[in-house]
């Protein structure tokens, strides 16, 4: 087979590519004045640009404008909500010593979260802030109620509880019941929140049907420029601490220049998604099937019941790093392996799921977009046998 002209990219979980009308958006706003100039006619529009595309993230996710508030994107948001959580509510220990604390914050999340989460957790526990507590997940890697509640119930809560569960997870594909595991943390006194980054524009999200208090996005994750993201506070959830000092931008909780072209071509992403509906990115069903007919050893790692345009597979006797090395060199098949925001090494969700050595050495992740077509996947699909093939002659 040979390398086609352009590349076949199928790591869409990782990053997508801008539509084009993100990108005339962003080019438009690029020499744009400061939002926050409002006293002549060029600030005026662009804050007017920002208010804009705050509407248009709003309607997206069912929320009001005034819940949205914009970030850098989802490792930012969720940076915010873990850390500003345990800044609102925690209390200083009577004896006065500094960095310590008599009720660090209860956080409740899975061994499978984005880094961005499972890392900012890990610091606040390192600094004496935050009580971690991991809840448990099934080989599939989804977290049932009761195992949620297990978790708020394993200690005497010493601080207010926040539960932390991503809605699709982005090396699997893995649909998590928020709704559900939301209800459960409510009952039990625990504030809610959902890292959404892998959802959005693959399927619904409705913050008001999932009941959650606090939800963190990524504009690039749905065709929408790089460097801008979302967090959404409920309304009535008691704030977050501010973020970030300095000016009043985002209603004083986070300061600094706003991102206008980012900020802009974001609410046009989420326009095109609420125009379009969701869930239009190719399913690999049949390219999973070609795989598995082809090739013995193969493996599927993800949920039958997760999203179809995400998935981890084993290969048995090669290396997932060879693989995708070897695809993107010869074929031009761009593939991942885990998380593109983790380095190099070993999966944690996978092994978060007990997932054998083996078969975690043999692991990589196909994912693809509205923009994938089904003679890609013919392609790719192609490649991928040829690689696998090759790399078991290589190394028998």
């Amino acid at each position: 087979m040979a390398k086609p002209r352009k590349p076949i990219h199928l790591d869409n979980a990782a990053t997508t590519f801008e539509r084009p009308e993100v990108s005339e958006t962003v080019r438009e706003w690029a020499g744009c004045a400061n939002a926050m100039s409002l006293q002549h006619s060029a600030g005026r529009a662009a804050a007017g640009a920002v208010e804009t595309a705050r509407e248009r993230v709003a309607r997206l996710i069912n929320a009001s404008p005034s819940e949205v508030f914009f970030t850098s994107g989802a490792t930012e948001a969720n940076n915010w909500v873990l850390a500003g959580w345990c800044d609102n509510h925690l209390k200083p220990s009577p004896a006065g010593k500094q960095g310590s604390y008599d009720n660090p914050c209860a956080i409740l999340s899975p061994a499978t979260e984005h880094h961005s989460v499972t890392e900012t957790v890990r610091a606040l526990s390192a600094h004496g802030r935050a009580e971690p507590r991991t809840i448990e997940v099934d080989g599939e890697g989804l977290v049932w109620p009761d195992a949620l509640e297990a978790a708020v119930r394993h200690r005497r809560c010493t601080g207010t509880p926040l539960a932390s569960v991503m809605r699709v997870n982005n090396e699997t594909g893995a649909l998590q019941d928020i709704k559900t595991l939301a209800a459960a943390a409510h009952r039990h006194g625990a504030w809610f929140h959902c890292d959404a980054t892998a959802a959005v524009g693959k399927i619904k999200v409705d913050v008001r049907d999932l009941n959650v208090d606090f939800l963190s996005l990524s504009a690039h994750k749905f065709h929408g420029p790089k460097g801008v993201g979302a967090l959404y506070i409920r309304s009535g959830t008691r704030l977050l601490s501010r973020w970030m000092n300095g000016g009043g931008q985002e209603s004083g909780l986070r300061a600094g220049t706003c991102n206008v072209p980012g900020i802009a071509g974001m609410g046009v992403a989420a326009r095109i998604v609420e125009r379009d509906g969701p869930g239009r990115a190719a399913s690999l069903d049949g390219f999973l099937h070609r795989l598995s007919e082809a090739l013995p050893g193969v493996r599927v790692l993800s949920p039958e019941e997760g999203v179809s345009c995400i998935a981890s597979v084993s290969f048995a006797d090669v290396d997932g790093e060879a693989v995708a090395t070897y695809l993107d060199g010869v074929y031009g098949v761009q593939i991942g392996v885990g998380a593109a925001c983790a380095s190099a090494g070993r999966s944690h969700v996978l092994e978060a799921m007990e997932v054998p050595e083996p078969v975690l050495r043999g692991a990589v992740r196909f994912s693809t977009s509205f923009a994938t077509t089904p003679g890609e996947l013919d392609q790719a699909a192609q490649a991928v046998v040829e690689t696998v093939m090759k790399l078991r002659r290589m190394n028998p």
